[in-house]
């Protein structure tokens, strides 16, 4: 016995506008970063009512040129044969070393007592203990 193939049923959709506000739509995104842009256009005056805008990136403003770049923090390491770290401890992995007078640029300081630093002209960026590091006396 063959089966009876079913009617197909059509499904009757009814679209209601209604007037939105901003409070209706607090909270609703489709965006997965938050922090993205929408811009919305109205097409009460047809498409003769939108405008196209120029993507063109803008010229550079001569104050972003003018700010300096912060000078750099540049010192020498004191111990013999120093460990440079993964972390600001002896706890984290040794990653390279450093010699004595070797020159290398202070990114940042924990305050426990560990500098982040980048070994020069090498570039390896590590940690090393402030005891191990000194100012380049001039």
């Amino acid at each position: 016995m063959r089966a009876q193939p079913q009617p197909e049923t059509e499904e009757i959709v009814q679209i209601v506008a209604e007037p939105a506000s901003l409070q209706s739509l607090h909270g609703i995104s489709v965006f997965d970063d938050q922090s993205a842009n929408i811009t919305l256009a109205s097409l009460e005056d047809g498409v003769a009512g939108l405008r196209q805008t120029d993507d063109a990136p803008l010229p550079e403003t001569s104050e972003a040129a003018a700010i300096p770049e912060p000078e750099k923090d540049i010192r020498e390491i004191s111990g013999t044969r120093v460990n440079m770290r993964d972390g600001p401890g002896t706890i984290y992995p040794i990653v390279g070393k450093a010699a004595i007078g070797q020159k290398v640029e202070v990114l940042s300081d924990s305050g426990t007592g560990w500098l982040r630093l980048r070994v020069l002209p090498a570039q390896q960026v590590g940690w090393i203990s402030a005891s191990l590091v000194r100012k380049i006396q001039n």
